[in-house]
C-alpha cells in the first residue's frame, strides 16, 4: 500500500466511523423539528403536489425548462442506482438485519433535508445565457449566505465525486453483472455504455428529463411488482422478517464485553449510511436538477423531494430487505451483493436473474445521466467557458471506459469522501438559512 493508498484509508476511517454519521442525524432532527415535521403534516399537500398533480392536465410554465415531475425522475435516477438492489444485502451483512430499522429512521428525517436544500435551490436559482433554469447549493451558498468559499469547495467536491458515486462504481456493477451471467468482454460493455449515455447528455437536460420521466418509473413500478411478489408467495415469513428487524435493531443478546453494544452501533452506522448513500438527502446533489425545474413554486417542488426519498429509501429499500429475508436468501450467503439476485432467482428463475440484471443496468445509467448533469452544473458554476464543458464530457465518458474493467474498491472510499466534502457545507446552507425556509413554508401554509 503506497502513501496516497495510507492517507485515503485513515481519512476514509475517519469520515465512515459512526459518529459522524449520528451528527448528520441529529442534523436532520434539528430540520425537522425545525419544519415542523412537514414530511407528516403537510401529507395530504405532499400528496395533492405530486401524485396528485400527475392526475390534472396542466400546461408547462416554461418550455426551455423541464417539468417538476422530469426534474424529481432525474433525481430518482441518480439515487436509484446499485445501492438499492445491492446495497441492501451489504449493509445487512455488515450491520446485520437491524440496518434496516436505521435506515427508516435516516429516511424519514433525510425527508426534511431533502425538502429543505430543493426549497433553497429553487428560491436562490438563476437564469443561465440559454435562459434556463439553474440551481443547486452552489447558488444558495453564494447568493444565500454570501460564502463563495464554500461554494467552490461543493462544486469541486461534486464534480470529482461525479466520477466517483456518479460514474465508475455504477458502471462497474453494470460490466460485473453482465460479464458475471453473460460473460459479455467488459471493454464492449463501457463501450455500449458509452454510446447510450453520450446520446442522452448531448440532448441537455430537457432530453435527460423525458429519458428519466418515462425510464425510472416504469422501471421501478416493474421492480417493485416483482419484489412485492416475492413477498406475497413468503407471506408466512413476513411477520418475522418485521420482527428479526426491530430485534436486530436493539438487540443486547450477546453482552459479553459490549459485543451487542458493538452490535447495535453497527446497525446505526450501516443502516444511516446505507440511507444516505441511497436516497442522498443532505448532499446537496439532486436540489441541482430540482432547481432546473419550470416551478414557481419552491415549497411544491421541495414535497417532490420528499416524494423522491419515500420512493427510493422507504418503498424500494424496504421491499427489497423484506423479499430478501422472507425468501430466506440473506440466511444462506455472507456475498450482500447476491441477496436480492438470489430472491429473485428462487422466485422467477433465470428470469429472475435477467431481469435483476436489467434493472441494475437501468438504475445505474440513469445514475450516471444525472451525475453526469451534477458536475456539468458544478463546473459551470466555476466557468463559463463552453469548451470546458466539452472536455468535461469527453473525460466522463472516457471513466466509463475505465470503470468497467478496472477494480474500483478504491474508488468508493474516495467517492464517500467527497460526498462528506459535498455534504459538508451544503449543510452548514441548510442549517444557516433555515429561517428562510421556515418563511417560505409558513407563507406555504398561510395561503
Amino acid at each position: 500500500m503506497n502513501i496516497i493508498e495510507k492517507f485515503i484509508e485513515v481519512i476514509y476511517k475517519i469520515i465512515s466511523g459512526p459518529y459522524i454519521l449520528l451528527f448528520l442525524l441529529i442534523i436532520g432532527i434539528y430540520i425537522t423539528f425545525k419544519t415542523s415535521f412537514i414530511q407528516i403534516f403537510k401529507l395530504g399537500d405532499i400528496w395533492k403536489e405530486t401524485i396528485g398533480s400527475l392526475l390534472k392536465k396542466s400546461k408547462k410554465i416554461d418550455v426551455k425548462n423541464i417539468t417538476p415531475f422530469q426534474a424529481m425522475s432525474t433525481a430518482l435516477g441518480g439515487t436509484m442506482g446499485v445501492g438499492n438492489i445491492v446495497g441492501i444485502g451489504t449493509a445487512m451483512v455488515l450491520g446485520g438485519v437491524g440496518s434496516i430499522f436505521w435506515m427508516w429512521i435516516s429516511a424519514f428525517f433525510g425527508m426534511a433535508v431533502k425538502y429543505s436544500e430543493i426549497v433553497l435551490s429553487v428560491e436562490y436559482r438563476q437564469k443561465g445565457e440559454d435562459g434556463k433554469n439553474i440551481g443547486g447549493p452552489m447558488f444558495y451558498l453564494e447568493k444565500g449566505l454570501g460564502i463563495k468559499f464554500l461554494s467552490i469547495i461543493f462544486s469541486i467536491s461534486c464534480i470529482i465525486a461525479s466520477f466517483g458515486i456518479g460514474n465508475m462504481t455504477q458502471i462497474n456493477a453494470i460490466s460485473v453483472s453482465i460479464n458475471g451471467t453473460f460473460g459479455t468482454n467488459k471493454l464492449l460493455i463501457g463501450i455500449f455504455v458509452i454510446i447510450i449515455i453520450s446520446s442522452i447528455i448531448v440532448g441537455g437536460v430537457s432530453r435527460i428529463g423525458k429519458f428519466a420521466e418515462k425510464i425510472i418509473p416504469t422501471v421501478s413500478g416493474m421492480y417493485i411488482i416483482f419484489a412485492f411478489y416475492i413477498i406475497i408467495i413468503n407471506i408466512q415469513n413476513v411477520p418475522q422478517a418485521f420482527s428479526s428487524i426491530f430485534l436486530s435493531a436493539f438487540s443486547f443478546k450477546s453482552a459479553i464485553g459490549g459485543v451487542a453494544g458493538y452490535t447495535i452501533l453497527s446497525s446505526i452506522k450501516y443502516g444511516i449510511s446505507r440511507g444516505i448513500f441511497s436516497n442522498e438527502a443532505g448532499l446537496g446533489s439532486s436540489p441541482i436538477i430540482h432547481g432546473a425545474s419550470d416551478t414557481q413554486s419552491s415549497v411544491k417542488q421541495g414535497f417532490w423531494g420528499i416524494f423522491e426519498v419515500f420512493i427510493d429509501t422507504i418503498v424500494v429499500c424496504t421491499i427489497t430487505a423484506i423479499a430478501i429475508i422472507s425468501s430466506g436468501s440473506f440466511i444462506n450467503e455472507h456475498d450482500g451483493s447476491q441477496f436480492t439476485l438470489n430472491a429473485f432467482k428462487s422466485s422467477f428463475g433465470s428470469f429472475g436473474e435477467y431481469f435483476i440484471i436489467f434493472s441494475i443496468v437501468i438504475f445505474a445509467i440513469s445514475s450516471i445521466i444525472s451525475w453526469c448533469y451534477y458536475g456539468e452544473r458544478s463546473l459551470n458554476y466555476l466557468t463559463d467557458k463552453k469548451i470546458y464543458i466539452l472536455f468535461y464530457r469527453i473525460i466522463f465518458l472516457f471513466v466509463i471506459l475505465i470503470g468497467s474493467v478496472m477494480d474500483i474498491s478504491i474508488v468508493w472510499k474516495i467517492s464517500d469522501i467527497f460526498n462528506l466534502f459535498m455534504m459538508a457545507p451544503n449543510v452548514i446552507g441548510i442549517i444557516l438559512l433555515m429561517d428562510k425556509i421556515v418563511d417560505k413554508t409558513k407563507l406555504y401554509t398561510d395561503r
